[in-house]
């Protein structure tokens, strides 16, 4: 135990020692931030102290370290190698450098709050999966600092953001025991929660009859409110329903599934990433049809246009410019069209729109501004009325904000100056001067009987959002918004006239 002691008292030695001299030397990320060791925890309880006892209760806790029922003194050795190794796979599973001291940044990122999953689970450990597709849930507990109403509606949206990863409804229901999934904010002393370390704020079990829950003593916020503040409930509940699905934490720190809530101010919030998405899609043994079909379509997609490029008959997305011409998109690619006439051959998208992207996935035009989505960066364009060529528009590119967790497949104008983008069956409505969601919904309650695969949308009336033309991959068809019917539909190769095309054949 001696020995152990000379360990610890080596290893604090130096993390005192970073933690006075990290401020003068600015070397840690952004990501890592060291003044986190300072935090203390917004809640009732005191914040944990950073000493031996800490650092091997928290190893223990979240899996990194194996329980020892008592360290003899032949055992002193191999009880600090094991202790260093723990150390070094908390710091590699936290993507940092596996030193195996406690740094500024391993002390940093040891303090901040987080779930109480473990991060390391034994081999022999197996994952319960739901046989169902419809999951029933419950509040049986709610917070003080938060609405109801509230809530419930980021609890919706937070079910969503899963939704639309796998084929799962999530129904509320009356009472806790015919529920599925029960949620609880509580205080941190109950029964199931005994953290020692105290830094759990929310935690959840798996597959079967799930329960999760949430401290009571954070002081939670919404909307703005959470922008003031290292932790996210949004988040929070996304995360812990990951759990209930099967999910265990990654070690991306981008990831929703990071086990890390407190974030310093100027860390990027998390997000639900293709690996979240592929994870959880193994586990259930979906969506690998419709993976493979994708290469499938696009070499097919290839074939057909191979022999004439010059005309669109696979799309990817449109939008209008406020001349009246559209821009037609399609890899790194753009067609521009007036009146249903291609004006000139597909040129390279940053030809027309200075700086864009390579790829266009979602694009729409409200009032002068014309948007483009690539990935999760919105690029925003404005048109002089000098020459009609296109300037990119003062504040932009932006990145989306963390509340839509989706990549939009999709996207079209409303009238009232807010654009809707859509992923599969969920849509966001989103406020681009404020660049920020303001509803999160099933896209099929809301904007029922849309065409399947739509890509994209364009009023058929500037500033009106009564009829559109929508686009999909191949066809561009009439919906009627107020009655939430399709009018007419037809290919491209009819829709457009493409003239010129000979000019290039022969």
């Amino acid at each position: 135990m001696l020995l152990l002691s000379l360990f610890f008292a080596v290893i604090f030695a130096i993390a005192v020692k970073g933690c006075v001299s990290s401020g003068d030397s600015g070397a840690a990320a952004s990501d890592h931030d060291p003044r986190v060791f300072n935090l203390e925890l917004k809640s009732d309880r005191r914040p944990p102290v950073l000493n031996e006892r800490f650092i091997e209760t928290y190893l223990q806790t979240f899996g990194y370290l194996r329980n020892e029922s008592g360290h003899d003194t032949s055992e002193v050795e191999n009880s600090k190698e094991k202790l260093v190794n723990a150390l070094k796979s908390f710091q590699q599973f936290m993507g940092i450098p596996g030193t195996g001291e406690v740094d500024a940044q391993t002390s940093g990122l040891m303090m901040r709050k987080r779930c109480g999953n473990a991060d390391i689970h034994p081999s022999s450990e197996t994952l319960g999966l739901w046989k169902k597709n419809v999951l029933t849930w419950n509040i049986t507990h709610f917070p003080k600092t938060v609405k109801e109403s509230d809530l419930r509606e980021q609890l919706h949206q937070a079910f969503a953001a899963w939704e639309i990863v796998i084929s799962m409804d999530f129904v509320e229901v009356d009472r806790a025991d015919k529920s599925d999934i029960v949620i609880s904010f509580e205080d941190s002393e109950n029964d199931w929660q005994r953290d020692p370390t105290h830094l759990t704020i929310a935690r959840a079990s798996g597959p079967i009859s799930s329960r999760v829950w949430i401290s009571a003593d954070e002081h939670w916020g919404t909307n703005n409110e959470l922008e003031q503040t290292g932790t996210d409930l949004f988040n929070v509940l996304v995360h812990e329903i990951g759990h209930v699905l099967g999910m265990r934490h990654s070690p991306d720190s981008g990831s929703m599934m990071h086990p890390l809530f407190e974030r310093t101010m100027n860390q990027q919030r998390p997000i639900v990433t293709s690996d979240d998405v592929e994870r959880l899609r193994n586990l259930y043994n979906v969506g690998s049809q419709d993976v493979e079909k994708q290469p499938e379509n696009d070499a097919t997609s290839l074939n057909e246009t191979t022999s004439n490029n010059n005309c669109p008959k696979i799309i990817q997305s449109a939008t209008n410019a406020p001349d009246g011409r559209w821009l037609v998109f399609k890899e790194d690619k753009v067609w521009q069209t007036l009146n249903h006439t291609v004006m000139t051959p597909p040129i390279e998208i940053f030809q027309v729109l200075p700086s864009a992207p390579t790829y266009v996935n979602a694009s729409a035009t409200v009032g002068d501004l014309m948007v483009l989505i690539s990935d999760r960066q919105i690029f925003g364009y404005r048109q002089t009325k000098r020459n009609g060529q296109f300037e990119p528009a003062e504040g932009y590119p932006k990145e989306l904000h963390s509340r839509v967790l989706f990549y939009p497949e999709a996207a079209f104008p409303l009238a009232n100056g807010s654009i809707i983008l859509l992923s599969d069956n969920v849509f966001a409505t989103y406020d681009l001067e404020n660049n920020a969601p303001t509803f999160l919904n099933d896209k099929n309650v809301y904007f029922p009987n849309l065409p399947e695969n739509l890509i994209s949308g364009i009023p058929q009336d500037a500033g009106s959002d009564n009829v559109y033309w929508m686009f999909t991959d191949t066809d561009i068809y009439e919906y009627d918004a107020r009655i939430q019917q399709i009018l007419n539909s037809e290919s491209y190769t009819t829709f457009f006239t493409c003239d010129f095309v000979k000019t290039f054949n022969n």
